[in-house]
């Protein structure tokens, strides 16, 4: 942490680590046809650790990187060797459920090729996002589940009412935030 008064200016040096890893892969939907414009990150931590950890614990030394599928459903990301869980983010309207994470091992040099399903909602949990007992119209709505799923949507309409489409398998954990 660093701590700056008013007017200060201080100096701080940086360590970054070479990224001499690929993860690569393709995003797929249910039926196996390439998603274009689906997001994929790489990150230090799993969703589904977030259950388990003391949360100021649980989001130190995160590597977080990226990138968007092209048109085939492919993507590629330059890493440092190390263990990594891989998710996939795609818009709610598109209709599927972000795939459940996958970790992944890769050593200095190797590329690590990593295919991601996405899955149908089967299941939604709704409700109505509330503040101070008044309804909150656009509020983003967020969850997790234990087994390392995302999916997100927004609450609409006046009485501040969401849907969140999920799949039925497994424990999710909602929240929900505005500006």
């Amino acid at each position: 942490a660093l701590t700056l008064a008013e007017g200060a200016t201080v100096v701080q040096n940086l360590t970054v680590l070479k990224a001499d890893a690929k993860i690569t892969g393709t995003v797929m939907d249910p039926a196996g046809a390439g998603v274009a414009h689906a997001f994929v990150e790489v990150s230090k931590v799993s969703f589904g650790g977030i259950f388990n950890e003391a949360s100021e614990e649980f989001f130190k030394d995160v590597f977080v990187g990226g990138a968007e599928t092209d048109a085939s459903g492919a993507y590629s990301i330059a890493v440092p060797a190390g263990t990594y869980f891989v998710k996939t983010f795609v818009h709610p309207e598109r209709g599927f459920i972000n795939s459940k994470e996958q970790q992944v091992v890769v050593a200095s040099g190797e590329t690590k090729i990593v295919t991601m399903k996405l899955l149908v909602a089967d299941s939604a949990i709704t409700g109505h996002i509330y503040l101070d007992e008044r309804p909150v119209p656009s509020a983003f709505v967020w969850g997790l589940s234990k087994d390392g799923g995302f999916q997100e949507s927004f609450s609409e309409g006046g009485d501040g009412s969401f849907r969140l489409n999920v799949t039925a398998e497994t424990v999710w954990v909602i929240a929900a935030g505005i500006e």
